[in-house]
């Protein structure tokens, strides 16, 4: 299983561009999502960003809240999420980034959900809403071994962002 940071090294190695691509979990179908998912790695996704739907998707655009609606109307929940996650590593060796919110894995359980998310082939996660200063607090001991994705902004101060490549593992978005 190829993680995140590695997939894109490969390509930047070879003086190409990785590409990385979103799709919201379960959607247009959660029945041919991971086939759709498959699809996306043979036309030549490096990494699958896996964005697990949530009912306040405050980090993302119109085009993806209507997608993540659409993806809760029918039923896909962050468990299914990591199930469609180890289907897709079962047919492939592309990294699987998972982006989700704070508040669904709290309620799964932070521990419990990092477990699950490393036996499900999830190389790295993203979640937008845990502020840098609680870092340390939400991706406890049990994150080891996912490359934790930290956000910055092109405002933020070179402290901050220089603080932010520190903690993050994989790569930074901006």
């Amino acid at each position: 299983m190829a993680s995140v940071r590695e997939a894109i090294e490969a390509r930047n190695e070879r003086g190409e561009k990785a590409l990385s691509i979103f799709v919201t979990s379960g959607f247009p179908n959660p029945s041919t999502f991971v086939d759709d998912a498959l699809r996306l790695i043979d036309a030549g996704a490096d990494v699958v960003e896996l964005g697990a739907p949530f009912s306040d998707p405050l980090a993302d655009g119109p085009v993806i809240q209507k997608s993540s609606h659409a993806a809760l109307e029918r039923g896909v929940t962050l468990r299914s999420t990591l199930e469609f996650a180890e289907n897709i590593r079962a047919k492939s060796d592309v990294a699987i980034a998972l982006m989700g919110y704070a508040n669904p894995i709290l309620k799964y359980g932070v521990d419990q959900f990092a477990e699950d998310a490393k036996n499900a082939g999830v190389a790295g996660l993203i979640v937008p809403d845990v502020p840098f200063e609680e870092y340390d607090d939400f991706f406890t001991p049990a994150y080891d071994g996912l490359e934790t994705v930290l956000l910055t902004t092109p405002v933020s101060l070179e402290e901050r962002t220089r603080a932010i490549d520190e903690k993050s593992r994989g790569f930074v978005y901006c």
